[in-house]
């Protein structure tokens, strides 16, 4: 109980600016992805925001950097969806959580079946056909995907 609590602060630890939208927004659901993603993780430390895109370095509680978390949304066929991105150090795509979907359509991409085959490729960039099987019911919003994360990894790069 004790070590969850500190873990919700660790997220929280530091005060949200007017550049942190997304991490007033989604605190609580992101600090629960990614404690179950990670026993180890401790906190994210905010490091700059591009284009409304928020990009926080993730250490683990011996405060070494596990990776970069990014909180950021992407268009779907008619509306934005939020979602969140982590990558390891080695610069490959570690989680990714679809954080709100508000469209009718092509919620398909929300499945953790189909987000996982983006995790560990070694490619440095990512296209619907070529290295991601397409979803039915989700062109628009498996291209909004793939574009932002591949905007992401250039970031990072």
């Amino acid at each position: 109980m004790i070590r969850l609590l500190i873990i919700l602060l660790g997220f929280v630890g530091v005060s949200a600016t007017p550049d942190q939208p997304f991490r007033v927004a989604y605190n609580k659901q992101v600090t629960k992805e990614l404690t179950t993603w990670s026993d180890s993780f401790e906190k994210a430390e905010y490091i700059k925001t591009i284009d409304s895109r928020e990009f926080y370095r993730m250490l683990d509680r011996t405060g070494e950097t596990m990776g970069t978390l990014v909180l950021t949304s992407a268009q779907g066929r008619f509306e934005r969806f939020d979602l969140m991105v982590v990558v390891d150090p080695a610069g490959k795509i570690s989680l990714i959580r679809i954080l709100k979907y508000r469209s009718e359509y092509g919620s398909e991409i929300t499945n953790k079946k189909w987000l996982a085959q983006f995790y560990a490729k070694t490619d440095s960039s990512f296209a619907l056909h070529k290295n991601i099987d397409a979803i039915s019911g989700a062109t628009y919003s498996s291209h909004g995907i793939i574009n932002e994360i591949n905007f992401i990894l250039d970031q990072l790069n």
